[in-house]
């Protein structure tokens, strides 16, 4: 059962049919072909599957992945994969856990409900799990590819990758020209250098861009769920804004009429005010949403940058909205903090 496909808790596996014996015949010259014995399917049932005996069928007791074993027949929720994902096995989608014994490849796809540990390597591939992402030897994907990780990321190098985190994210050697979104810490005991880093708790890094002055931006104290919503609510608020113009110019046009109105014109007139007064409540209830939304932001201000070793000329530290760009190379370890009175970076010898 290469495939192990995906099934539903009370879902059919197997359904099992009675044996009946056959009828000899002959072959072509008139002998005499005899028809063995017919055996019994070899069938047994593992903890989490139940024989429907009205049906005459085996049926899964929890939701995942079919397997069998010496004909025992079972379900497993953590989905284990021998070898890698790719050709042989398909994406995979599964509602539980999912450990892959060696890499993923390019242009492969792993969906998990839970967590995904990985004991080779992450090639150019689109990955989403609830739970944690644990990859043994590192990450080297490409842009357009997405990760996404409801809990923590940790893998030994990050590489060309574009991840959206809701934990923390650590590597140990370095995170090289990668997109970060990250809603925990980012913790790199090597270096981060070039990409975008976006942390909303705070970056620690052992180096900050390299001697060949790559572009490297760190980014601490923004949330990007926050600054996804705030969009939307300023996108929501603009929409409404024009619309709102709109029916006030046809409103100001139709009470210049006076008693001239049409009986038509009269029931569009009373739409209008209708729908004026819809939109400026919605205006007000979404300019204090978007206030909500800013105070919950500026919670970020106290989050901080700290560079163990060593930071590079073109890294750019940016905490909450404050921006400061490095023009000279200086020596760790060094402490990235946003000066509330000046509401401006400071980059200070740290302990």
């Amino acid at each position: 059962m290469a495939s192990q496909p995906y099934i539903e808790k009370d879902e059919l596996i197997v359904k099992v049919i009675a044996e009946l014996p056959g009828v000899d015949g002959l072959d072509v010259f008139g002998a005499l072909i005899k028809v063995p014995t017919p055996r019994k399917a070899d069938l047994r049932k593992g903890p989490n599957v139940y024989w429907d005996e009205d049906e005459q069928s085996y049926r899964a007791t929890i939701s995942g992945r079919i397997k069998m074993t010496g004909g025992v027949l079972d379900v497993d929720e953590v989905y284990a994969i021998r070898g890698d994902v790719g050709p042989e096995t398909g994406n995979v989608k599964h509602p539980g856990a999912v450990v892959v014994s060696g890499d993923v490849v390019s242009e492969f796809k792993i969906e998990a409900g839970g967590s995904i540990e990985i004991r080779g390597q992450v090639y150019a591939s689109d990955i989403s799990c609830q739970g944690d992402l644990n990859v043994k030897y590192g990450i080297n994907s490409a842009i357009n590819k997405h990760i996404h990780v409801g809990g923590t990321v940790k893998s030994k190098h990050i590489s060309n990758a574009h991840i959206i985190c809701h934990g923390d994210v650590c590597a140990d050697a370095e995170i090289c020209n990668s997109n970060l979104n990250v809603r925990g810490e980012v913790i790199c005991r090597g270096r981060i250098v070039g990409g975008s880093t976006i942390s909303l708790k705070g970056i620690r890094t052992g180096q900050a861009g390299s001697e060949t002055d790559i572009k490297t931006i760190l980014v601490a104290g923004v949330d990007f769920e926050l600054v996804n919503a705030m969009k939307e609510k300023k996108e929501e608020l603009e929409n409404l804004n024009r619309e709102l113009e709109k029916n006030q110019r046809v409103h100001k046009q139709l009470k210049m009429l006076g008693d001239k109105l049409f009986k038509e014109q009269a029931e569009q007139l009373k739409e209008i005010e209708s729908s004026v007064q819809k939109m400026q409540e919605r205006i007000g209830s979404l300019k204090g949403e978007k206030n909500e939304i800013y105070q919950k932001m500026t919670e970020g201000r106290t989050a901080r940058i700290i560079i163990d070793k060593k930071i590079y000329a073109r890294t750019v530290l940016r905490i909450f909205s404050s921006t400061l760009e490095v023009e000279e190379a200086m020596r760790g370890p060094l402490v990235a903090n946003l000066d509330m009175e000046t509401n401006s970076v400071v980059l200070n010898p740290g302990k």
